[in-house]
């Protein structure tokens, strides 16, 4: 049975998680002049995501991203892994850690800890596999969110979160309206199919935001439009190769403004990569938290993860987890209002 835990702060912060898929499904924060709204994509019918086409707000795992041709090598053996997108898999196949019940309560009244299991073979990866995720609030406004996972056999993880964020806190506007500074001076390229194909200088691309841009002003940029025109207008689909992993605690992987309400988040994460996905491909036809309906764009999603496909990809460092070694992801949310 579905359940919903709430996390609350002293300065009125609040965030709602699901125990489908260790989800968010609200962040609500104030913006410059004290006015709270939900800035986390969420459905009004909590039923929806027990099938969530989006991954809204979802854990991510075991494995985030795509894996090209559903097929990874680990200690030696081949794994052939289900397709659920296209001959791709996608965040981990049909039966991934987004659309279970997870189990779990409150440590305390700041902090929650979920917990699920995926069996040996589940989507074909090996290793009986023990998911922990834990959730954080303080009240420096920061959401922390802590995944670990274990295996009793070598296996492949790589675990994010996949909230979709519109910091002006209404999903009508354009996410892309947005400013974003991302810590990166190289940008994964995809192929047709959204696979990994060249880790590439962002300098020159509408993929550079070593300085704070609107998301929207790469569409005016020269560009490959192999990467952003393909799917018939300026989106973004890709990985973010940061600059230095070191003394990441106190050194931002990424910024997220809305310059109309002051809202900005700033991301810290021990991951080596940051996905951006602008929503290109969001339908419109699902309602949203206050009966708004959803529309491309209305939101994106960051996912802080280890390279994505890295394990097939020669110009990408993967790695394998070992059995019985603890893999770790953290990912904090810091808010607050922007200079």
């Amino acid at each position: 049975m579905q359940k919903e835990f709430l996390l609350k702060n002293k300065n009125g912060i609040e965030v709602a998680i699901l125990s489908t898929g260790a989800s968010v499904d609200k962040i609500v924060i104030p913006d410059k002049i004290g006015n709270f709204r939900d800035v986390a994509l969420g459905f009004e019918d909590k039923k929806d995501y027990m099938n969530n086409p989006l991954f809204a707000g979802s854990a991510l795992g075991p494995v985030a991203g795509r894996i090209s041709g559903a097929k990874i090598d680990i200690s030696g053996e081949t794994y052939h892994l289900t397709k659920n997108d296209g001959e791709n898999n996608l965040h981990g196949g049909f039966d991934n850690i987004s659309f279970v019940e997870w189990d779990g309560d409150f440590t305390d009244d700041r902090c929650l800890v979920l917990q699920t299991t995926l069996a040996d073979g589940v989507d074909g990866f090996p290793g009986n596999r023990t998911f922990t995720a834990k959730y954080s609030l303080d009240d420096d406004n920061c959401l922390t969110m802590v995944y670990t996972a274990v295996s009793d056999k070598d296996t492949y993880f790589n675990l994010s979160n996949h909230t979709y964020f519109n910091l002006s806190g209404d999903f009508s506007r354009n996410a892309l309206e947005q400013k974003m500074t991302m810590r990166a001076s190289k940008y994964i390229k995809n192929d047709s199919n959204n696979i990994p194909c060249e880790l590439a200088a962002v300098e020159g691309t509408p993929f550079d935001f070593r300085a704070s841009a609107v998301m929207q002003d790469g569409a005016n940029k020269d560009s490959d439009l192999q990467q952003n025109g393909y799917n018939n207008g300026f989106a973004i689909d890709n990985g973010f190769a940061l600059d230095s992993t070191t003394n990441w605690e106190n050194n931002p992987a990424m910024v997220l403004e809305d310059t109309q309400s002051g809202r900005q988040m700033k991301i810290f994460t021990d991951a080596e990569c940051v996905v951006i996905y602008s929503g290109k491909f969001i339908p419109d036809n699902m309602i949203l938290h206050g009966s708004v309906k959803s529309s491309p764009s209305c939101a994106i999603a960051i996912e802080a993860q280890d390279f994505p496909d890295a394990l097939n990809c020669p110009f990408l460092e993967g790695r394998i987890t070992k059995a019985g070694e603890v893999y770790t992801r953290t990912i904090r949310y810091k808010f607050g209002i922007a200079d």
